[in-house]
């Protein structure tokens, strides 16, 4: 708007010509006014307007949150889901673990018995051959009689 009124005042001169400047340049003044004016009326008119906007703005944050606390609720779930899965299997695997260890540990026990079974047996197999070892010889010939003559050769 001013650079009309610039663009006049260059092109015009003259008495006449300054007042009707003078009138346009109050006149833009006063159409400037009257647009703050109408647009403070609009903006106190107008605060539903932007109550609607704040609000239609925090309905839309509030779904945003909501879509994003919904998102993080599968995801929670999936973990939650394959941490499951995992300890089942975890748990399966030591299972089968624990019943291979049993099974050996069966089998080492039964080794043990026998090898204490033999370990008697062989002990008991020993005392009774010492006992026998300290026992007297039988001898085919009485003690009390006299040894038979050896024949010396001279």
């Amino acid at each position: 708007m001013d650079s009309m009124v610039n663009a006049l005042d260059a092109s015009l001169s003259g008495p006449d010509e300054v007042t009707v400047i003078r009138s346009l340049r109050e006149t833009a003044k006063m159409g400037v006014k009257e647009m703050n004016d109408d647009e403070n009326h609009q903006s106190e008119v107008g605060m539903p307007s932007q109550e609607v906007t704040v609000s239609k703005g925090l309905n839309e944050s509030r779904t945003e949150l909501l879509q994003r606390v919904q998102a993080l609720k599968k995801e929670l779930e999936n973990w939650r889901s394959k941490l499951d899965t995992q300890v089942k299997s975890y748990k399966e695997e030591l299972g089968n673990l624990r019943c291979s260890l049993n099974t050996e540990v069966e089998l080492l026990r039964d080794e043990f018995q026998e090898l204490r079974n033999t370990l008697k047996l062989q002990r008991e197999l020993t005392s009774t051959k010492l006992s026998k070892l300290d026992e007297p010889l039988e001898l085919a010939f009485d003690p009390k009689a006299p040894l038979p003559a050896a024949k010396l050769a001279v």
